[in-house]
């Protein structure tokens, strides 16, 4: 995992180091990475005029390391703002790169996390999805956890040290953002061991109505595909083109969670039929 391999973050890192580790993953293997800073800023929800806040952010991010496989790493080998200030470009260490692009290592909701005001949200949320869900492929589970363990996890050995300022600063507004702002339903419960003291957290997620939703959106997909096989089937390749690029443009500029492949034939029919283009007019 990334955003609890790593301490002594502040939210807007995490959210940043999230969508850089999205951006890998869709761009997939390449020499370095670059894109557009105005895009990071809307994945990320930062309203920020300006570049400061990114350059501060970058010069915290190239100097944080992470504990990755029992080693401690350079998390970035290259991140930098570009001279014009409207593209960045960055890559990841090699072994921190290669997790990502085999799938070990993933980004969490961009959308979701964007929305997030707790810096704690984003550690507790990749352990939900990709501990106690299986990288988020359970519909429900629950896992406990020993108090003093989950809290290292959490990189809060040294902070929140009594159990009241454990509950009131991380475990309530962190499972409260949860649930309010992303697609994961959770909950917690403390138990005590043989003494009075606590000494394990159980974690429950369920993310069932949003397994329920994808299955609907897939079939929705499949179907629209169908439909749409007849309707640019007697375009020109030019003209598809030219449609299929809008049509992409306005797929990764509204929903980050579909794929080119998956609905990219629908999309351009949906755009015919928004545009109110006809056969004939081709």
């Amino acid at each position: 995992m990334i955003q609890t391999g790593v301490s002594r973050l502040a939210l807007g890192p995490r959210k940043i180091l999230n969508a850089l580790v999205f951006i890998v993953e869709r761009q997939g293997n390449q020499p370095f990475y670059k894109e557009w800073t105005m895009t990071l800023k809307k994945m990320c929800a930062l309203n920020v005029s300006g570049t400061l806040c990114l350059r501060n952010i970058f010069k915290k991010l190239r100097s944080a390391y992470i504990f990755f496989k029992g080693e401690q790493l350079e998390l970035f080998s290259m991140l930098e703002l570009q001279k014009n200030d409207f593209e960045f470009k960055f890559d990841f260490n090699t072994k921190v790169k290669e997790s990502i692009l085999n799938g070990d290592c993933m980004a969490l909701d961009v959308l979701a996390v964007s929305k997030f005001n707790h810096v704690y949200s984003m550690a507790l949320f990749e352990v939900l999805g990709c501990v106690v869900l299986k990288n988020f492929s359970l519909g429900f589970a629950r896992r406990s956890f020993r108090i003093d363990e989950f809290r290292k996890t959490m990189d809060l050995d040294e902070k929140l040290k009594s159990l009241q300022a454990f509950k009131r600063l991380f475990l309530v507004p962190s499972f409260a953002e949860i649930n309010q702002k992303s697609r994961i339903k959770c909950g917690y419960s403390l138990h005590k061991g043989y003494g009075l003291a606590y000494e394990t957290i159980k974690l429950t997620a369920n993310q069932r109505k949003e397994i329920i939703r994808q299955e609907r959106e897939a079939l929705a997909i499949k179907r629209m595909n169908d439909r749409s096989k007849h309707e640019i089937s007697e375009l020109n390749e030019d003209d598809f083109e030219e449609l299929r690029m809008g049509a992409i443009k306005f797929l990764m500029a509204t929903v980050s969670s579909w794929s080119e492949k998956d609905i990219i034939d629908s999309m351009v029919c949906a755009w015919i039929r928004m545009n109110d283009y006809k056969m004939e007019d081709f």
